[in-house]
């Protein structure tokens, strides 16, 4: 089942709250974020991170416990 789909160079952090053992914001550069729910959140952060820097050609995602609210600075 595919629940979202978006180019990997979007994304701007993976956000893991630590008050939230289970849960996953995934934060692009547009200001949207979308939330997730896994036992295995740290393997998928990892595995997410992976492959945004080697697929999404994108070594500028953030790893936060604090989600950014929309607000991005960023460098071009």
């Amino acid at each position: 089942m595919v629940v979202s789909r978006r180019p990997l160079s979007e994304l701007y952090a993976l956000v893991r709250p630590p008050s939230m053992g289970d849960t996953l914001t995934l934060e692009y550069s547009n200001g949207h974020a979308r939330t997730y729910s896994s036992h295995s959140r740290d393997a998928l952060l990892v595995s997410l991170l992976d492959a945004a820097v080697t697929l999404g050609q994108n070594p500028r995602v953030q790893v936060s416990d604090v989600p950014c609210g929309g607000y991005c600075l960023t460098t071009n």
